[in-house]
């Protein structure tokens, strides 16, 4: 009778406990990398969405819309607040931002501009962050899973949103203006 080799328990365990645990890792491994593909698609739409502010603010400052820019009483000092839906209605970007809320503030310093964003795609958030320090927001360090904040209530009670602002000129001596947000179309 001829004798047939076969596995050991342990063997077959072994290869059992690799395989598991390779699986867990690459499931790790796939939702980091995913949540991070993600953070990086909000940080790129407050870009975008921060150019389109700034085009917006460029044009209203030169046409009717100029009554949005609030300013001080000698000039040295003025602001825009604009909303992702305000950008959209006055064709300053299109559709594929539909899953975004929130808005830009722009404040003028003599001559000094700062561009401040508030954002959420109902998964993360970016709460009141200046343009220059949107490149080093990292999962956690800035950028935040949401919490249900509704950016609307936010806008109707003051041009610089919350008092946990991150961004802004905070610090540099800007006087900041309530105002309401432009959120229609400027005729």
């Amino acid at each position: 009778m001829k004798k047939v080799r076969s596995f050991e328990t342990i063997q077959v365990l072994t290869v059992i406990v690799t395989i598991a645990i390779l699986l867990v890792v690459g499931g790790i491994l796939t939702l980091v990398l995913t949540r991070n593909a993600k953070v990086n698609n909000i940080k790129t739409a407050a870009g975008d969405l921060i150019k389109a502010a700034k085009n917006a603010y460029a044009t209203f400052s030169m046409e009717e819309g100029g009554n949005y820019i609030v300013s001080s009483d000698n000039g040295h000092y003025k602001g825009m607040c604009i909303s992702v839906k305000g950008l959209e209605a006055n064709g300053y970007i299109d559709d594929s931002y539909k899953s975004y809320d929130g808005y830009i503030v722009i404040e003028y310093n003599d001559g000094e501009k700062f561009y401040s964003v508030w954002l959420t795609n109902k998964e993360f958030t970016i709460d009141g962050y200046e343009e220059g320090k949107l490149d080093k927001l990292s999962y956690g360090k800035g950028i935040n899973n949401y919490a249900n904040e509704v950016y609307e209530s936010k806008v109707t009670s003051s041009f610089t949103g919350t008092t946990s602002d991150h961004g802004g000129s905070e610090g540099n001596g800007i006087m900041r203006y309530e105002t309401a947000c432009i959120e229609e179309k400027i005729k």
